[in-house]
């Protein structure tokens, strides 16, 4: 569902980076690890996980910390399609 609110909100990178985040989710690295620790009696809808997520791996990005990452954002790359992305993750 924010994938594609991201998208008429005018963020189709942001679209992309959830869509290829959410294939995670089946895997067991450390994006889904922090996701599976939400505290059940919250709701993770409700509390925007998705964009959370989205702003942490920005948050990766503008520190420097994920070299591979920083190459496929808009800003400072030009791979920016799902399967480029999810490489990155």
């Amino acid at each position: 569902y924010q994938a594609d609110a991201c998208t008429a909100l005018g963020s189709p990178f942001a679209r992309r980076l959830l869509r290829a985040a959410g294939t995670l989710m089946d895997g067991n690295g450390p994006a889904q690890s922090r996701v599976n620790k939400w505290p059940e009696d919250m709701s993770p809808a409700a509390d925007s996980v998705p964009l959370r997520l989205a702003d942490g791996f920005h948050a990766l990005v503008l520190t420097g910390r994920d070299p591979g990452l920083q190459a496929v954002y808009p800003s400072k790359g030009s791979g920016t399609d799902e399967t480029t992305l999810l490489a990155a993750l």
